[in-house]
């Protein structure tokens, strides 16, 4: 049970983590070990009916790698709970933007969270292009240094499960689409394609063989990906010139 001097520590970190106060921060923590059961008003969406835990909160306001780090080793169990949207804090940070380091940490500890769809039937790589316009509208240091870290978070996630970049969300939109929507600049939109295009290439061998279509040689099957790189490769130039004329 939570009584009144926790829920004025609970204030304390919540106040310190709000004002980016690290310094001071990491001191109360190294305090204070009890992160269980309090409620530091981070909200996950518009909808959301109740508060989630501190390391969701912490990752809402961009706090550093050392501070995450910490806060995971206080409390491993962490990384585990989920909030209204079916985040785990790994979703959170992407939405928010953040580092490949602070991804290692969180997925050391929760492997799944990777692989899981939000209630959206978001993958991971969905929303990653959440924290697109974020980035671009705070003017802040941390923001500015995630922004340039954002390419490579997209590989790290996309290398986590390559062929994510295939999948739908409930509106029908896969990453490249939904991406799009988001207005990510033309470079990022042209690795992803890129990205896409290799993952219909790892496709192509199994559905070759659940087809009872197995290819009798090795040039055979350097012929049908040959003339499958040429189609996807010419869908995949039309589609950029198409995108670059809209925008």
């Amino acid at each position: 049970m939570i009584n009144q001097h926790d829920i004025e520590n609970a204030d304390t970190i919540a106040e310190l983590i709000s004002d980016k106060n690290w310094q001071r921060l990491h001191k109360t923590l190294a305090k204070d070990s009890n992160l269980n059961g309090y409620c530091y008003q981070s909200k996950c969406c518009d909808g959301c009916t109740k508060s989630h835990n501190i390391l969701h909160f912490a990752l809402h306001h961009n706090t550093p790698f050392y501070i995450i780090q910490h806060l995971v080793g206080l409390n491993p169990t962490l990384v585990c709970e989920v909030n209204c949207m079916g985040h785990f804090p790994f979703q959170t940070a992407l939405i928010h933007g953040t580092f490949p380091a602070i991804l290692k940490c969180l997925l050391e500890e929760n492997e799944k969270a990777a692989e899981v769809l939000d209630v959206e039937g978001k993958t991971s790589l969905h929303l990653v292009f959440d924290a697109y316009a974020k980035l671009i509208k705070k003017n802040s240091l941390v923001t500015k240094i995630a922004f340039e870290y954002f390419p490579e978070v997209i590989r790290y996630v996309h290398s986590l499960n390559p062929l994510n970049i295939l999948k739908e969300d409930k509106n029908g939109l896969d990453v490249c689409e939904y991406a799009k929507e988001k207005e990510v600049d033309h470079s990022t939109i042209i690795m992803l394609y890129e990205m896409k295009m290799e993952a219909k290439m790892k496709q192509l061998c199994p559905r070759i063989e659940s087809n009872g279509e197995k290819c009798q040689d090795k040039n055979e099957t350097q012929k049908i990906k040959r003339n499958f790189f040429r189609k996807s490769a010419r869908r995949f130039s039309i589609g950029l010139e198409n995108y670059l004329r809209v925008c």
